[in-house]
């Protein structure tokens, strides 16, 4: 039973008390003139304090309400609801209307991914019941990765445990650009299986409707920890989450931050993942001497700094005081790591908190790079930090 439907009985009860009280046959009419002068300033301040109660227990329940919406996300987005999920209720944000992914934007060709998502994409989308069972899931490649569920999971679980730690059963977790929710998936096996967390809720959004409306709750029903309740999971832009309510989520992170492609589109005709093609802005910071292309070199990665900026700064409002934002799989400037598809520099993040004015404690911050033991091809590393209480 709800606090609203208890505080409605409650107030029921108290009217009826307060009928019986005003009742004749609570006093017989036979009393003497001071016999009511006694009783009736007594009744009043009865009625009166009836009447207070009721005030009392109405406002409670319209708070209770308030903050249930608030911290289950009903209160953003234009309205929300509730999903229910086996036997328990979950309530939920209303996801933006759909909009086209913007190749140029997010960087990823939807092409790209669905390259490695044949194995679930397709069984979701042509056939009328999905065929992948939980082993299947785990040994495919998904969401652009040359390596599988298991293998990501091997190489991502003693970071995800240590970091993901402060997360405690029944908790809110938001990942952002989930894709097909193979990482959330295997983050709540890790906690589970570490930490013994469980019952958490997640949410999420990716700008690829497919993978996050359809795929993704196939996924979790498959491979996340029994108890794991879904929330809203939207097809959005990561840059722009405003139909997701502020200070809502215990931890708030995404797998990876897709740079943006050419951001000032120096290069005509790119095609995507053509690290060549800016060989020439990267040699002329190398030698010094070709201003033009110094200048638009700088430029490019001023603007990719600010893509990251907007994509950070949303997972810091939508955490709640106190509570940790991740980011995983960073990259590096393109011009640092030729060989891959570009990034943000590690010495950017102290600058970023301060010239963003990021409502993060700078001294949890800290950095973590990918080391040959945990498979880092290029130069990718992790960042951890604390939203500020």
């Amino acid at each position: 039973m709800s606090h609203r439907c208890t505080h409605k009985n409650k107030s029921a009860h108290i009217q009826q008390d307060i009928i019986q009280q005003d009742s004749p046959l609570l006093i017989p009419r036979d009393k003497s003139n001071r016999y009511n002068a006694v009783t009736k300033p007594l009744k009043f301040v009865g009625v009166l304090m009836c009447i207070l109660l009721l005030c009392t227990l109405r406002m409670a329940n319209f708070s209770f309400s308030i903050h249930t919406q608030m911290v289950r996300g009903g209160g953003g987005g234009g309205g929300g609801g509730t999903k229910a999920i086996g036997n328990n209720i979950v309530q939920t944000y209303q996801c933006p209307s759909k909009s086209q992914p913007d190749a140029q934007k997010v960087g990823v060709l939807e092409d790209l991914y669905n390259a490695t998502n044949s194995n679930t994409t397709s069984d979701v989308m042509h056939n009328n019941k999905l065929r992948t069972t939980k082993k299947e899931l785990e040994t495919i490649q998904y969401d652009g990765w040359d390596v599988t569920f298991l293998q990501n999971k091997e190489r991502f679980k003693d970071w995800k445990q240590r970091y993901f730690s402060s997360l405690q059963s029944g908790d809110l977790l938001y990942e952002s650009a989930c894709g097909e929710g193979f990482n959330l998936a295997l983050t709540l096996q890790v906690l589970h299986e570490y930490h013994n967390i469980t019952d958490l809720v997640v949410y999420g959004n990716d700008y690829i409707p497919n993978s996050v409306e359809i795929v993704a709750p196939h996924v979790l029903k498959k491979l996340a920890p029994s108890g794991t309740k879904i929330g809203s999971l939207c097809q959005g832009d990561s840059s722009n989450l405003d139909y997701v309510p502020s200070d809502t989520f215990d931890l708030a992170y995404t797998g990876y931050i897709e740079p943006l492609q050419d951001p000032l589109k120096i290069v005509d005709d790119y095609d995507y993942g053509d690290e060549k093609a800016f060989y020439d802005l990267c040699d002329a910071i190398d030698i010094e001497l070709d201003w033009a292309n110094v200048t638009l070199s700088t430029l490019d990665q001023e603007k990719q700094n600010e893509w990251f900026a907007k994509w950070v700064s949303e997972l810091i409002r939508i955490v709640k005081p106190g509570k940790p934002i991740i980011i995983e799989n960073i990259g590096l400037p393109a011009c640092e790591d030729r060989d891959d598809f570009g990034g943000v520099a590690k010495s950017w993040w102290t600058s970023a908190i301060s010239k963003f004015d990021w409502d993060v404690d700078m001294a949890s911050l800290h950095i973590e790079e990918l080391t040959p033991d945990t498979k880092g091809e290029y130069g990718e590393y992790h960042v951890f930090m604390k939203k500020r209480e």
